[in-house]
């Protein structure tokens, strides 16, 4: 087993912490790899994250059963004090698609879903809607946002009538259309085309 190092890091402003792996060599300077970590100290400053607690591990079974004990113990998946999305184990990370067959990779994201729509994972979606809380967008995006929203658009009906519209997100909500699949060119008998200005 590769030398591995169990650490904790906390960012000093919003005292949120995580508990993760790194096989690194400076664990002091490994910010972490959590999802919800790094996008949390991205947003609130990547210079304020601290190294709590860091461990050495060169027994595998050893190195698991801490990791499991501790991530257990403070509950890290579940507390708002931590940033993990899943118990520790020491040994997961590094994920590479290229190890899983096509079967694998279907039947893992069947699995996903059906986990994601029995709720399993909801407190995960809460620590995810809080990174958009009060979330601010520039002048200049917003005006793209909405330049994107109101182009002007020839849309034809099933009927072959034909129609320029300005906003097509606006018509597929008024006329029950899916906007995704409809700018892409057509969708169930209806036909779109930008128009450039």
């Amino acid at each position: 087993m590769k030398p591995t190092y169990l650490y904790v890091k906390e960012h000093t402003e919003t005292h949120l912490k995580y508990f993760g792996k790194t096989t690194k060599k400076d664990p002091e300077k490994y910010l972490g790899s959590g999802i919800y970590w790094k996008r949390h100290i991205k947003k609130y400053g990547i210079d304020k994250v601290k190294t709590v607690w860091i461990k050495l591990f060169t027994d595998e079974k050893e190195l698991k059963a801490f990791a499991l004990k501790f991530s257990q113990e403070n509950d890290i998946v579940n507390s708002n004090e931590w940033a993990n999305l899943k118990e520790e184990n020491g040994l997961d990370g590094g994920f590479d698609k290229g190890w899983w067959s096509k079967e694998q990779l279907k039947h893992n994201s069947e699995m996903a879903i059906q986990r994601w729509k029995s709720g399993k994972y909801d407190h995960i979606k809460e620590k995810f809607a809080k990174i958009n809380i009060g979330k601010k967008y520039s002048e200049d995006r917003k005006n793209k946002i909405a330049k994107g929203n109101s182009a002007k658009w020839s849309v034809t009906s099933p009927d072959g009538i034909i129609m320029e519209i300005e906003n097509l997100r606006k018509f597929c909500r008024e006329n029950a259309l899916d906007q995704g699949n409809l700018s892409r060119g057509s969708y169930k008998g209806w036909k779109a085309t930008k128009i450039n200005n």
